[in-house]
């Protein structure tokens, strides 16, 4: 579920929300903890009244007396007690085991005073009896139930159940003299933590007993940003008051941004209400609202979507992204929301989600258009995903667009404009125990420019699972649903030389059922001029029908090494329409669609054969141990019957003036297309190969281990029509393509390459016809010209293509002397070089790290300081040999990492033999450390333009952010974690 946005991103600083949510009670000291004695510092244990019956006693002072060993120290020997003190003191081992064992027999617990044991250390331990304090001075520490307090200096006053912490002060002398101080260095911070919360401040006073508090300078951090103000009082468990208080996610301090407030006033877990916010960088305010009231409740809650500010050059200034955000409970929300546009209008979007777990989630979204260009254009989009049982599934996924130019006058997103079909479709399956699946669709497809479009309402289909006709007493026994549990019969040995009982060829067939059923509707438009969408007229055609579909499979092993099945298919078909022709007196073509019940039957049978062969070469030098070539030839036989001869009633046969016969497919355009027309007896060859390599390479632990790679796939196919009565053979195919990186060695990271090419067996002819020149294939084979040579076949197509990926140390970054990493990294790899030590880097990688690179990705944040990737494309069509069509495009997306904080990247298209560029962008990104700045820029190609977009990082703070667009371009998709 999305969670809403309910208040103004850019005042959530404002509001300690964190603070509130972590528990404010924390801060001031709620938990429970025992008592208990760390190692390596002078503790004292008691009770918060502990002192009450020592009243005699002025002052007692505990103090370190040992340094070389204060982390070893213990209590009792670092107590100094004024001896003149020693005899009024009714010590046992130690004053404390004597003080709290005193106050727990004789002084009843106070209503007043503080019901847990306190546990308290530091460096010197002050106990003022008369005043009933105990100052704890040099890393001091209490904890109080869960709750711990740190600080140079904490103060206890029992009497009023009060910690006052502060902070302390050192001080860096410019002179040996130590005469002018250079610099004051504050030390023992107070920091209060409770429960993984952690607020500091220069000075903090704390209740233990009603939780109440005061904290100067206070600071605290939660998973956003952190909190902060000069003055915070905490009044009960729920309501705080904060003084000139700030919120910011930049952890510099001071830091870079802040939302900061004169007056806020904070109730736990509901609101927090400040006068005035104020936005300022550094100390320079930008941006002010009188006074503000925002809900900070827990879980989803309702309320108002502050929008964007940005400038467009062609709608001009705008707001985006103002609305509402509704919880209607906890499985639906939605929101509402316009963007408005000084020059083009305004625009509104909507969005409702639901989601009940386990059973269904969804979602509709849209948009409304009132601008410009676009006026009442309007979009709508539906997915549903519901499981209503088990075997019961729903799938919607709906999208209508009422206008084709819709999404290129409000749209900036580039796939989304050049996208110019919508389709929607919902599915509903059904299985059944006994493994029938049905299946029933509804699908629509919409063409936004041509407005041409067609429905299937719908499309029913059933699949019944694979059927052994002749199943074996043991299969039959697995699949009899009235046995619940068969006892496993007893393993039988088998000798030696018995051989395994092969079952009978029979029980290999196996039969294959299907029924499906379209109703179809197209809408498609006719009589365009020069591909205008805007001429022509739509054409409206309906067709339904069913489908029935049989296939027999038998596959057996021939001589252990040969795999044959023979196979059939039939397709038997109830049609509702069909096509009546006939020629009009002026010898015209017309056809009419007739309404009925048709049958049609069609089919094929087939023989597949194919088998595996394997060659090994030992290699044996550098890591390579084995190539292994793997061979699968195929050869598979078809045949179907000549469909369009009279006897199978399926074509129109007519005559012209001048007793010329053409035929006609009376199911031309029907639901399941139309009538193959040809006899076929085809036999397809196919040549597989796949080139495999074994290496041996060493693990992490120095161990040799065995890697298996597939290299390359080299494929070649043909075929031919035994029954055409001229030009039998296909083309014949060639593809290549390699698996594994063909290099990986100093900058090139990743180099891929495939090529496929396809020859014709026929010469191309060409006569005249009506005073035109006609060229097509003809009946020649092409090696049976003059001067042929070696050039038997004919390249009709060509295409090859190419993978690549760089990457290296930056040009910008001057190298410093080796590091320590760097001198280790480089011994590690001359260690294994010397086959002294296991590789320095993973066993899976034939390269060392370079120190010198990795010297430049610290320089530039961790990342490689440069990469390129892309590809290079050439592709020649030879259809005819006199008309070629050939292109060579080069891709490239090129990143730059300055520094840490500057990166520049490039991408480009372009046409090498044309030398045009057909697509060209560049992007510059500072980080600006919790801000970034982003500049797009496409001078040409597609939509050119500009995009400028400056925001913070904060993921809660996404939208307080500057844009602004010239021209048409900028898909935004650079600053997709600014939406």
């Amino acid at each position: 579920m999305n969670r809403g946005r309910i208040h103004a991103p850019i005042f959530l600083a404002l509001l300690f929300a964190t603070a509130i949510l972590a528990g404010c009670a924390g801060w001031f000291g709620k938990g429970t903890q025992k008592p208990h004695t760390s190692q390596g510092k002078t503790e004292d244990t008691t009770t918060a009244d502990s002192l009450g019956d020592a009243g005699h006693l002025d002052s007692v002072h505990v103090a370190l007396t040992d340094s070389t060993r204060e982390d070893s120290l213990d209590t009792s020997d670092s107590l100094a007690v004024d001896s003149t003190l020693a005899d009024s003191l009714a010590m046992d081992s130690t004053l404390t085991d004597s003080l709290e064992a005193d106050s727990l027999a004789e002084r009843p617990q106070d209503e007043d005073q503080v019901d847990t044991t306190i546990t308290y250390s530091a460096e010197n331990i002050r106990f003022d009896v008369p005043r009933r304090t105990t100052i704890l001075t040099g890393r001091a520490k209490v904890k109080y139930k869960q709750s711990t307090l740190e600080a140079n200096e904490i103060i206890v006053d029992w009497d009023n159940n009060m910690m006052l912490a502060s902070e302390g002060y050192d001080t860096l002398w410019t002179d040996t003299t130590e005469t002018e101080i250079d610099t004051i260095i504050v030390k023992g911070l107070p920091t209060f933590s409770d429960q993984g919360q952690v607020m500091t401040g220069s000075n903090m006073k704390l209740n233990m007993k009603n939780k109440q508090g005061y904290v100067v300078k206070g600071r605290t951090k939660d998973q956003v940003g952190y909190y902060g103000g000069d003055e915070l009082q905490k009044i009960t468990d729920d309501v705080f008051f904060v003084h000139d208080g700030y919120f910011t996610s930049c952890e510099e301090d001071p830091p870079h941004y802040r939302f900061t407030s004169n007056k806020m006033k904070m109730v736990r877990g509901d609101k927090v209400v400040a006068e005035p916010i104020v936005l300022r960088f550094g100390d320079v305010p930008v941006f002010a609202l009188p006074f503000g009231v925002f809900s900070i409740q827990s879980g989803r809650r309702s309320g108002i979507l502050i929008p964007t500010y940005g400038d467009d050059r062609s709608k001009g200034r705008n707001l985006r992204g103002f609305g509402y955000y509704y919880a209607g409970s906890e499985y639906w929300d939605a929101k509402m929301i316009m963007d408005f546009y000084e020059k083009a209008g305004t625009f509104h979007r909507y969005d409702i989600n639901y989601k009940k777990r386990y059973v269904l989630d969804g979602r509709i979204n849209g948009s409304y258009s009132n601008q410009s260009g676009s006026r009442g254009d309007f979009d709508v989009a539906w997915s549903h995903n519901q499981d209503i049982d088990p075997t019961l599934k729903i799938r919607i996924n709906g999208k209508y667009v009422s206008s084709g130019g819709y999404y290129n006058n409000t749209s900036y997103n580039t796939n989304q404009i050049v996208n110019k079909n919508v389709n929607s479709d919902a599915t509903i399956t059904k299985s059944f125990t006994n493994g029938v699946n049905t299946t029933i669709n509804l699908s629509h497809k919409q063409n936004l420019l041509t407005d041409a479009n067609s429905q299937e309402l719908p499309v029913i289909s059933i699949r019944v699972p694979t059927i052994t006709l002749f199943p074996g007493e043991d299969e039959k026994k697995d699949k009899d649903p009235n046995v619940i549990y068969r006892r496993p019969e007893e393993r039988i040995e088998v000798e030696m030389d018995e051989e395994d009982e092969v079952d009978p060829w029979y029980r290999n067939i196996t039969l294959n059922y299907s029924a499906n059923m379209k109703n179809l509707r197209k809408v498609t438009r006719e009589g365009m001029t020069n591909n205008d969408p805007t001429t022509g007229t739509l054409h409206e055609e309906y067709t339904s029908g069913i489908r029935q579909t049989v296939s027999i499979n038998s596959p057996l092993k021939v001589m252990k090494y040969i795999t044959v099945n023979p196979n059939a298919t039939i397709y038997a078909d109830l049609l509702n329409e069909r096509r009546d022709y006939s020629l009009t007196i002026g010898g015209s073509l017309q056809n009419i669609q007739e309404r009925g019940v048709y049958g049609r039957a069609i089919g094929s049978a087939g023989l597949n054969t194919s088998t595996k062969l394997y060659g090994y070469f030992n290699i044996n030098r550098w890591s390579v141990k084995t190539i292994r070539h793997v061979v699968t030839p195929s050869v598979n036989f078809t045949f179907r019957p000549d469909y369009s001869d009279p006897e199978w009633n399926y074509y129109t046969y007519l005559y012209d003036s001048t007793d010329t016969e053409s035929s006609y497919d009376k199911y031309a355009g029907s639901a399941y297309s139309g009538t193959p027309r040809g006899r076929q007896m085809a036999l397809r060859f196919s040549l597989d190969n796949l080139f495999q390599m074994k290496r041996g390479v060493l693990n992490k632990e120095g161990e040799e281990e065995e890697v298996k790679k597939d290299l390359f796939n080299l494929n070649f196919s043909t075929s031919v029509n035994m029954a055409a009565d001229s030009m039998k053979w296909s083309n014949f195919s060639t593809s290549f393509r390699v698996i594994e990186n063909l290099a990986q060695a100093g900058p090139l990271k990743r180099l891929t390459f495939d090529m496929s090419a396809t020859h014709s067996f026929y010469q191309i002819g060409e006569w005249e016809e009506n005073g035109t020149i006609r060229r097509r294939q003809i009946n020649k084979f092409y090696w049976d010209r003059p001067n042929a040579g070696i050039n038997l076949l004919r390249l009709t197509n060509l295409s090859a293509n190419v993978g690549y990926s760089m990457s290296g140390g930056s040009p910008f970054v001057v190298s410093s002397a080796p590091t320590r990493q760097d001198r280790e990294a480089e011994q590690d790899s001359l260690d294994f070089e010397n086959g002294e030590g296991p590789p320095p880097v993973d066993s899976q990688s034939d390269r060392f790290d370079d120190p010198m690179l990795d010297r430049a990705r610290r320089a530039a944040g961790g990342k490689d300081p440069w990469t390129i990737s892309g590809g290079l494309r050439y592709n020649l069509s030879m259809t005819d040999p006199m008309y070629p069509s050939e292109s060579l495009r080069l891709s490239a997306n090129m990143t730059l990492n300055l520094t840490q904080n500057w990166a520049f990247s490039y991408s480009t298209s372009m046409d090498l033999l044309d030398r045009s560029i057909t697509l060209g962008s560049i992007a510059v990104t500072r980080d600006l450390h919790c801000w970034q700045g982003t500049l797009q820029w496409s001078p040409f190609g597609f939509r050119p333009g500009f995009y400028l977009v400056i925001g913070l990082k904060s993921s809660m703070l996404r939208d307080v952010k500057f844009e602004q667009r010239g021209g048409q371009g900028g898909s935004g998709s650079i600053s997709g974690s600014y939406y």
